[in-house]
Formats: C-alpha cells, sequence, structure tokens
C-alpha cells in the first residue's frame, strides 16, 4: 500500500513536470526555426554592427569597398567578425547594396552560414567540447531547433509513461482522474504565470528591441494558449472525479 502510494506520488511529480516542459517546448521549438532566428539574429547585429560607429563609418566602408570592386583591386570581401563563420560578398553584391542596407546584408549571410554549419556533434556535446567563442554561434543554428523538436517527443513519452503510471497506482477510477487532473491543472497555472510575468518585466519594449519584443509576445502568447488547454483539462478531470465521488456517496446514502 505504501509503495502503491509513493509510485502514484512519484508519477504525479514526474506528469507535472513533463506537462511543464511540453507546454514550454512546443512554442520554443517554432520560436527557433529559420525565418524568426534570421530576423532576430539580423536585428541584433545590425544594430551591433551600427553601433561600431557613426552612419559615416558605414557609408565610407561601403564606398571605399565599391570603389575596390570598379578599381578591381578586390573580386570579394570576406567578412571576419565573425571567427566561426565562412562569408564573403561579391563585388555585384556590394554594388547593389546601399549604405544602410549594408549591416542587414552582412548579418544575414552571417546568419545563413552560421544556420547551416556543420558543428560536428550534438547541440549538448557541442555546449561542452566547442570553444567558448564558437558556442554563440550554436544558439542560431538548426543544431539548437533540432535538438528543441526531438526532445519534445521524449518529453511526450514521459507524460504518457508517468500518466499511465499515476492512473493504473490509483484506487479507483474517481481517484486516477483526480490524479491526472491536479498535476494537469498546476502544470497549466504555474505556466500561465509567465504571462504575468511577462507582462510585468517586459511592460514597454523600446523600439531597439522590437523584434526581440516581437518573437516574445508570440512565444508568450502561445504558452498562454497552450497552458489553458492544459488548465482546462485539469478542471474537467478534476470536476469529473468530484461528480463520480458524489454519486458512488449518494447511491451508497
Amino acid at each position: 500500500m505504501v509503495l502503491r502510494s509513493i509510485g502514484k506520488g512519484v508519477g504525479v511529480i514526474l506528469l507535472f513536470i513533463s506537462v511543464i516542459s511540453f507546454i514550454i517546448l512546443i512554442p520554443l521549438g517554432e520560436m527557433t526555426s529559420h525565418d524568426n532566428m534570421k530576423e532576430l539574429f539580423i536585428s541584433a547585429f545590425s544594430k551591433t554592427l551600427a553601433g561600431y560607429g557613426p552612419d559615416e563609418n558605414i557609408t565610407e566602408t561601403h564606398e571605399n569597398l565599391k570603389r575596390a570592386c570598379e578599381l578591381g583591386m578586390i573580386d570579394e570581401y570576406k567578412i571576419q567578425m565573425v571567427k566561426q563563420t565562412n562569408v564573403t560578398l561579391s563585388c555585384a553584391e556590394i554594388n547593389a547594396t546601399t549604405a544602410d542596407e549594408l549591416p542587414s546584408l552582412i548579418a544575414g549571410r552571417l546568419f545563413e552560414d552560421l544556420w547551416s554549419k556543420d558543428f560536428g556533434c550534438k547541440f549538448i556535446t557541442c555546449l561542452r567540447t566547442l570553444p567558448s567563442e564558437e558556442k554563440p554561434g550554436l544558439f542560431f543554428s538548426s543544431v539548437m531547433h533540432d535538438f528543441l523538436l526531438s526532445i519534445r517527443w521524449y518529453i511526450l513519452l514521459g507524460m504518457v509513461v508517468a500518466g499511465i503510471m499515476a492512473a493504473a497506482l490509483s484506487r479507483s477510477v474517481e481517484d486516477a482522474l483526480k490524479s491526472l487532473g491536479i498535476p494537469l491543472s498546476f502544470a497549466g497555472a504555474s505556466v500561465l504565470l509567465t504571462k504575468l510575468i511577462k507582462d510585468f518585466v517586459f511592460r514597454e519594449v523600446s523600439a531597439e528591441a522590437n523584434i526581440i519584443g516581437s518573437l516574445l509576445n508570440t512565444l508568450f502568447d502561445k504558452i498562454t494558449y497552450i497552458s489553458l488547454i492544459v488548465l482546462a483539462i485539469g478542471i474537467v478531470l478534476i470536476a469529473s472525479s468530484w461528480v463520480i465521488t458524489r454519486h458512488i456517496e449518494s447511491s451508497k446514502g
């Protein structure tokens, strides 16, 4: 009896943890898609590039590159701002770009190189083995995106196993419904708190962070939507347990 209660408790706790993980990982996997990450990278890196100096410096750099191309001094320009990338701009690209577009062009090319880069390891292994200067690029690569997508299935499997454990070790049907409903309700309600925290912390998003703010808004909106569904399912299961219990008690009376 004691072992059964302990086993059910372990199943309930594992179900709670796996549901929270699943709620977060679903939208996080979508947020780290190619298009979203490219938009974020271009916005952040372009502003970093512009921060090296006034607009006049970027204009001067662009004019110098165009002049070097016209004089035949260079055929392409190698971008050496990020060590683990191998990106060049051809003279055709430089001539077709304005000074204002140059930071975005460079950032876009750097991102594509990082996204498709073969790091030669899985995400977790890369975090442990890559040199410190290469690790930031890992978070803008398809390696991280693929990792987030793959572990969702393991989390889903964990949810199923934990749910079966909690229900199978329950004393009755109504107890099983409650054992499933309580962790689902608490998981949904707990993650919903992130929406309140987000609204408090990110009440005003500055113009410089509008891309980041937009992605965060999308992320938290999807987390909130999924959390509401999970919370609703949990409440329905608890209510069903209560109805069955009341029915059994009234039948005995």
